[in-house]
């Protein structure tokens, strides 16, 4: 499971880390199409969702926390763990209170689940730990 692309971060991270700046970015792209699209070549489900004035600073949050994770900042894992048990109980009460959301909302609820328990590990823990990676040192123990 620590088998890594690069050899500092491991695999799972790395997907995590991308995965919230992949969608910080899309926040951007949705931001980017409302304003310059004239409203008719819109998509309906954009049309449907107004621009709300918080959503740049959720983007460069996302693509922040996203970078800071790849670059193993104790902080980032925290702060995703926080999110992502808030994120839970978000979707809890969603599939509660609509039962035509119930079956997305267990999907996502895994997907949390799975890497609240990822990042909970004690191998990654460990890893954000690391004092060697965050200095550009060899990995590798000393003695």
């Amino acid at each position: 499971m620590l088998k890594s692309i690069s050899g500092k971060q491991p695999l799972g991270v790395q997907i995590v880390g991308r995965v919230l700046m992949v969608a910080g970015c899309s926040v951007f792209a949705k931001i980017i199409l409302l304003l310059l699209l004239p409203e008719q070549q819109l998509f309906n489900f954009l049309k449907q969702q107004p621009l709300n004035t918080y959503e740049p600073l959720f983007g460069l949050g996302m693509i922040s926390l996203g970078k800071n994770l790849l670059l193993l900042k104790e902080w980032a894992r925290r702060v995703t763990i926080w999110l992502l048990w808030a994120s839970l109980v978000f979707q809890v009460g969603l599939a509660l209170l609509y039962s035509s959301y119930a079956f997305p909302a267990v999907v996502l609820i895994t997907a949390f689940l799975i890497v609240l328990n990822y990042l909970s590990t004690s191998t990654i823990k460990e890893r954000f730990k690391a004092p060697e990676l965050h200095k550009g040192g060899n990995l590798k123990p000393t003695s």
